[in-house]
């Protein structure tokens, strides 16, 4: 997530995993059919709807599961990343490796010896022009967030919100190996960069912050390492 800076507020409690639902029986449509599957994630519900074209009906869920009778969160994010394509004039292409949900575990300068744990989800917006990435840390002392990534003023952005009530504007950029983003402001507020980099295929990305007070001296800044786990 975005460096918090001055760090304060409390995130509110985060309930891990989520549950898989009954794959209903499939309803027949012009084009084939519709699959509405039901998914719990952090206590909410959220209906996801697939067309999933014409397949026998003899098959109750059209996607391979383990046991057939469910589809888990895992398969439908993954079949989003694969399988939507993203418009060049979105100004996102290479940005669906981030969709899933993330494992985060770094530290921060000014809590030296704490590790900071969380988790981290990235989505569509429909019409693929916007990705939305909701952010939790268990740290009481990292505050939550959601930040919305696409292109604004033709230029690619971060738009960021914390539970403290912070709202900041990043730049971002993203090439095959690196991810960055970072905002120049004014003293005494604070300009701030990070960087993240990829491994182990696209499942892992290394991240460091920094922060300058003037502009000019750099100090680190949360670093925040992300594991994929869907």
């Amino acid at each position: 997530m975005p460096s918090s800076g001055n760090l304060g507020g409390r995130g509110h409690r985060h309930v891990r995993g989520a549950s898989r639902s009954s794959c209903p029986t499939p309803s027949r449509t012009a084009s084939g059919f519709t699959l509405s599957v039901a998914l719990r994630v952090s206590g909410t519900t959220f209906a996801k709807f697939l067309s999933v074209g014409s397949f026998s009906s003899s098959h109750s869920c059209p996607f391979a599961c383990s046991r057939p009778d469910l589809v888990s969160l895992s398969q439908l994010l993954r079949a989003q990343r694969e399988e939507v394509a993203v418009s060049k004039e979105s100004g996102l292409e290479g940005w669906e490796r981030f969709i899933g949900r993330w494992e985060t575990e770094g530290a921060h300068p000014m809590l030296p010896g704490e590790a900071i744990r969380g988790t981290s989800t990235f989505e569509w917006l429909d019409g693929q022009r916007f990705l939305i990435w909701r952010s939790h840390c268990d740290h009481a002392q990292i505050p939550d967030a959601i930040t919305i990534i696409g292109v604004t003023d033709g230029q690619l952005t971060m738009h960021y919100f914390d539970t403290r009530g912070v709202y900041r504007v990043y730049t971002a950029s993203l090439n095959r190996d690196t991810w960055r983003y970072w905002r120049d402001a004014p003293a005494p507020d604070l300009s701030q960069r990070f960087t993240g980099t990829f491994s182990d295929g696209g499942n892992t990305i290394t991240g460091r912050g920094q922060l300058s007070r003037d502009g000019s001296t750099w100090e680190d800044d949360l670093a925040l390492n992300y594991q994929r786990l869907a």
